[in-house]
């Protein structure tokens, strides 16, 4: 049997080992410098990790608790867009605030310019709130998105969205 060399390079290694600490329900993964001929399995593609992980994360109990969905939130969004649409007033809303392409603006300035169509930034600090908001903005872009392509044909969205790209790509070549 031959001896290992001095120059053997250690290599990092995956190890499921037991969690002995009383706080945790599941296994914990330890990072493990070895150099054993015992067989492990490489720390990207881990069976292991992936086990672990899912251990991990359906064995613990989340620091936010979920929120269920106020039952009127989604009518109430629908039913306030409906009021604003039978008022002549179109408007999309935006929640949460969400980081844009680079032809947002362009998309926004185009739905106010072809549509008459204005966009608004729903904010709130209420984390309570995110639920519902959310459920309600979903609503009310429905019944928005649903109009405008009911005034200003199927594909309008999209369209605009291909004329702001075009745009800010001539723009930003300047």
């Amino acid at each position: 049997m031959e001896s290992q060399s001095s120059e053997s390079p250690r290599i990092p290694t995956l190890r499921c080992l037991p969690d002995r600490n009383r706080f945790a329900a599941v296994s914990r993964l330890e990072f493990v410098t070895s150099i054993e001929r015992e067989p492990v399995m490489p720390a990207p593609n881990s069976r292991c990790f992936a086990l672990v992980l899912t251990f991990a994360i359906a064995g613990c109990e989340s620091p936010v608790k979920m929120q269920s969905v106020d039952s009127d939130a989604k009518p109430k969004g629908a039913r306030e867009a409906a009021l604003e649409i039978a008022a002549g007033r179109l408007k999309i809303q935006e929640y949460p605030a969400l980081p844009s392409p680079p032809a947002h603006g362009e998309y926004i300035a185009l739905l106010r310019e072809k549509c008459a169509a204005d966009y608004e930034v729903i904010a709130s600090d209420d984390p309570k709130r995110h639920v519902e908001l959310l459920s309600e903005a979903q609503a009310w872009n429905g019944a928005m998105y649903a109009e405008l392509r009911r005034r200003h044909g199927p594909d309008i969205i999209e369209e605009l969205h291909a004329e702001a790209d075009r745009r800010w790509k001539a723009r930003s070549k300047r």
